[in-house]
């Protein structure tokens, strides 16, 4: 089964500035890390047979993993698209720290089996919660910004991959003309309004 996907779009402009593209990614980057969190913080809730000293511990190491629960696998050109694979990070952050409490036996006991049921069971419902926490943040920050832009979200199921994918599409309308590149700027018969 292959990891979700997370695909960010941004159309509308034949450029896009860093800030909005640098934020977005952020919004995205931590919705799914908040996703990933209560992920957690429900597995310690189903499997009260965890030991609380490996509850404490994966809390405390989830954190050092913020900014790193969307991986960008790929990014294509003409309207810039990003590609990423939503990471496993509470099942992997328990995984290892139950591993290193059972050691060797660890992939055989009866927790590690309902351990990986558990995160298989929410992988659909992981993105459709990524989904709805995304959209009032991204219309607070077209607030906020001023920004004229439009944000679309798609959840689909591929069944041949049996992968799920967020699609977050960005159309930039934003009422600020985007400044010239030095190379545009400095053409004698350059005429960009400010």
């Amino acid at each position: 089964m292959a990891s979700p996907r997370i695909i960010i779009r941004f159309v509308g402009r034949p450029a896009s500035s860093a800030e909005l593209l640098s934020t977005i990614i952020n919004m995205v980057e931590e919705t799914v890390f908040q996703t990933e969190y209560t992920d957690l913080i429900a597995a310690l809730e189903e499997l009260p047979e965890i030991p609380s000293v490996v509850r404490d511990a994966a809390i405390v190491r989830i954190d050092r993993y913020q900014g790193r629960s969307l991986q960008i696998e790929d990014a294509t050109s003409g309207s810039i698209i990003l590609i990423g694979a939503v990471a496993g990070l509470a099942y992997w952050i328990l995984d290892k720290t139950l591993g290193e409490t059972f050691k060797e036996a660890w992939v055989e006991t009866p927790l590690h089996r309902k351990l990986k049921d558990f995160f298989l069971s929410r992988r659909k419902v992981k993105l459709e919660h990524i989904q709805r926490e995304l959209r009032p943040e991204i219309r607070r920050y077209r607030y906020d910004r001023r920004r004229s832009m439009e944000v679309h979200t798609e959840l689909r199921s591929v069944i041949e991959v049996e992968r799920e994918t967020l699609t977050v599409e960005v159309l930039d309308h934003d009422i600020l003309p985007a400044p010239p590149t030095y190379d545009d700027a400095l053409e004698p018969d350059h005429t960009k309004e400010v």
